[in-house]
């Protein structure tokens, strides 16, 4: 097994037309540099559905939240190779990981989609048809006849059950942190109530075993 090498790249890019659109300038250091088009869905935005970036609008991820994007391209992978997908490093070192695959199978086609998370401290500012994805080829022995056709194959958009297997309240340490700068700011007005009630339930339990212990006498 071999990396395809940039020179490689633009011949089969070419001649297998991976690319839709192509534009051979996206091919660095051995990888084609995909764009995040402008289709996404975001979990801290309500309502909860997918959304369109216009000309020149920007997606945030803030702390603690998951997107999923679309790509711009239309990928077509050829039956005698795999491809191997990242998040770019530049967006890595803000906080953005991916969450979803990293590698796409041999006959694929369609436009890929990426899970995202925010792992950093700060948002994650997004341009709409950046580059933000790279995809590297690996050569298998041979052609395989044993090519990709599941649910996946030749979809173009986000769907409604993309959406809603990511819909629901985010549990992260950004919003552990909130939840726990908000007790300590009440907290010295629950202290006392929260003390009677403890101590309420404490007598109630006791009582209970004292009289249980009791009855074992009779």
């Amino acid at each position: 097994m071999a990396f395809w090498s940039t020179e490689h790249l633009k011949v089969r890019a070419v001649k297998d037309e991976i690319f839709k659109p192509y534009s051979e300038s996206q091919i660095k250091h051995g990888a084609y540099q995909l764009k995040f088009g402008n289709e996404y869905y975001l979990t801290s935005e309500s309502p909860q559905k997918k959304k369109i970036l216009g000309y020149k609008e920007q997606l945030v991820v803030p702390p603690g939240q998951f997107a999923l994007l679309l790509t711009s391209e239309i990928v077509q992978i050829p039956s005698d190779c795999i491809a191997f997908i990242s998040i770019r490093a530049k967006y890595k070192l803000r906080g953005l990981i991916n969450v979803s695959g990293f590698h796409v199978d041999p006959g694929f086609c369609g436009r890929l989609k990426f899970g995202v998370y925010n792992a950093g401290a700060n948002n994650v500012i997004v341009d709409a048809q950046s580059q933000l994805f790279s995809i590297w080829f690996c050569n298998l022995t041979g052609n395989t006849s044993d090519v990709y056709d599941g649910d996946w194959n030749n979809q173009k958009e986000l769907t409604a059950e993309d959406v809603m297997k990511l819909q629901g309240e985010v549990l992260s340490s950004a919003n552990l942190k909130k939840e726990i700068d908000s007790l300590r700011t009440n907290y010295k007005y629950v202290s006392w109530g929260m003390v009677a009630i403890v101590s309420a339930l404490v007598g109630l339990v006791v009582n209970k075993v004292w009289l249980w212990v009791l009855s074992g006498y009779h």
